[in-house]
């Protein structure tokens, strides 16, 4: 009985760290997704204020 028990309780700990490992992955995908966002938000604030420049400057 303690041998199962053991064992069950390594299952756990699998389980445990295999959804954490997977909530970290997730969590590092939307910080990549955030990151590529946040530099597309600039590229585009760049060229719009770039135009509004060239509007000015004719």
């Amino acid at each position: 009985m303690i041998a199962i028990g053991a064992l069950n309780f390594h299952y756990l700990n699998f389980i445990i760290f295999a959804i954490n490992y997977t909530l970290l992955e997730f969590s590092i995908s939307q910080l990549y997704l955030t990151h590529i966002r946040n530099i597309w938000n600039i590229q585009e604030s760049q060229a719009a204020s770039s135009k509004i420049i060239q509007l000015f400057n004719k």
